[in-house]
């Protein structure tokens, strides 16, 4: 696979330590999304701003060639095998060209012209990822916008070139080992489908990188990778069912836990990451999957597509070609905007989001907030009438990081409350709370499965808690966040077996 850029744009050394061995300077910050002279240029190229795109491909003669756009023309001249592509609308400069003996699977999603093209021997997920594709078309077709192309290929390329995916405009390369040769877990528990989970992922992408494209700026990652993870598991969620969502949301949060702690530089709130993976794709996904849960999905699919409908397929207002002059006058003249950042998008969330949960926005967006929730202890006991009293002890708190990593509790006098009796020796503190949180009690059915007897977020203002709560059943388990929402420090102790 082969990806067109001029430069050596994001291949600089990193580590502030190994530049001063070479005596080169620390690495820049991007600039912050309020900086209104860095909006020019997308986070993905800076070569180009949207392009008409046709391109002629030579392969060896027994090869397809593949590239963005629609196949045009194929000839053979001697022992070389010709494509010619050509888009039929603007892309970013952004384009790969895939090679191979390739077996073609075939599909449509309504009038979308699906495509698979694999190593003959490497047909174990197809269906996976077709079914993929057609859950994230119709996701996203449905929530956000429409596709905006006739057709979806995906290309398998081998691990030699890397373990990963990666979506230019209608065409998906897609390693060998995360979706052609991966095996997955059919048992009933199911394993990470990894091939469909990939899939939709990437197909995303055609919405939140390929039509919504963020400034070169902090934050713009969370346009792209943190909103197309979050389709990612809204569709699994379809698939699975909110129940089974706990191992995937543990995951995540467990890999953004794991991968703080060896950031070397400083770890940035999620609409000003620095291209951060671990906060971009675990913790981005983590944020949008509980902020459709709090404020309602459809409640932030609307308000997305809101800002679909704004930003899509924008450009800059001015732009450094040969044709600078001409196309400054005509984007002057129909006022276009620059592109857009994480600021636009999270406004946009604001705008839905009930008073009494403004504090999710600068806790998931705007810090680094992070809880520290907890099971102490729990009872049950069986009443007169057969019903069952659950009695629960826990505890909520949450602290905040700044940018060298050390916990603080807000910048308001109310913020750093404390609790404190004659049996501590210290006190705890937490932000100042006034948060809802998902309490839950878990029972078996007849074959041993985990059922709801009681879900519901309660509104929390204290660090110690004590609730009872008369549930129908027999308890098994109890939990705090029992399904792992939240960023907390330990997704362990958030549930508990009951004590008869």
């Amino acid at each position: 696979m082969i990806k067109q850029a001029f430069g050596y744009s994001g291949r600089e050394l990193t580590d502030d330590k190994t530049r001063e061995k070479y005596d080169l300077p620390p690495n820049k910050l991007k600039p912050f999304p309020s900086d209104s002279t860095a909006l020019g240029n997308t986070y993905i190229s800076k070569d180009a701003d949207w392009i008409d795109f046709e391109a002629t491909v030579s392969t060896s003669k027994d090869q397809i060639a593949i590239a963005p756009g629609y196949l045009q023309k194929e000839w053979v001249e001697g022992d070389r095998r010709y494509f010619n592509y050509k888009m039929d609308s603007k892309i970013l400069n952004f384009y790969a060209f895939n090679s191979g003996k390739y077996e073609v699977a075939k599909d449509k999603w309504n009038d979308v012209n699906l495509e698979i093209y694999y190593h003959k021997d490497h047909d174990y997920n197809l269906d996976r990822m077709m079914k993929g594709m057609k859950a994230a078309l119709d996701y996203c077709s449905t929530n956000f916008s429409p596709y905006q192309h006739k057709q979806l290929r995906i290309i398998e390329f081998p691990r030699t070139a890397g373990g990963f995916a990666q979506s230019f405009p209608n065409t998906v390369p897609f390693s060998e080992d995360i979706g052609f040769i991966a095996k997955v877990d059919d048992s009933e528990e199911g394993g990470n489908d990894y091939s469909f989970f990939v899939t939709v992922h990437e197909v995303a992408h055609q919405w939140w990188a390929h039509q919504v494209i963020g400034a070169d700026v902090l934050g713009s990652t969370m346009l792209s990778e943190s909103l197309s993870e979050y389709v990612s598991l809204k569709v699994i969620e379809q698939v699975n069912g909110k129940k089974k969502m706990r191992k995937f949301l543990k995951r995540s949060l467990d890999e953004y836990l794991t991968s703080r702690t060896f950031e070397r530089k400083r770890e940035n709130a999620l609409m000003y990451n620095d291209g951060q993976g671990y906060i971009h794709y675990q913790k981005g996904s983590l944020i949008f999957y509980a902020l459709s849960d709090y404020i309602g999905e459809k409640t932030l699919n609307n308000a997305l597509s809101k800002y679909v409908k704004k930003v899509a397929f924008q450009e800059p207002p001015y732009t450094t070609s040969i044709n600078a002059l001409s196309k400054y006058v005509k984007k002057v003249a129909f006022q276009e905007p620059p592109y857009t950042t994480s600021i636009d998008m999270v406004n946009h969330v604001k705008e839905v989001t009930p008073d009494s949960l403004n504090y999710l926005i600068k806790d998931m967006f705007e810090t680094i907030t992070l809880y520290q929730n907890r099971v102490v202890e729990t009872k049950s006991k069986k009443l007169d009438n057969g019903k069952y009293q659950v009695d629960i002890e826990f505890k909520v708190s949450k602290y905040r990081n700044n940018e060298k990593g050390r916990i603080f509790y807000g910048e308001e006098e109310r913020d750093s409350i404390t609790y404190q009796t004659e049996d501590m020796k210290k006190p705890e503190y937490s932000v100042f709370l006034e948060d809802y949180i998902d309490v839950g009690i878990f029972g078996e059915d007849n074959d041993e499965k985990e059922i709801e007897l009681y879900l519901k977020k309660l509104k929390i203002s204290s660090i110690h808690n004590k609730i009872s709560i008369i549930v129908d059943q027999e308890p098994i388990e109890v939990g705090i966040d029992p399904y792992n929402k939240l960023i907390d420090t330990n997704s362990e102790d958030n549930r508990m077996k009951i004590e008869k």
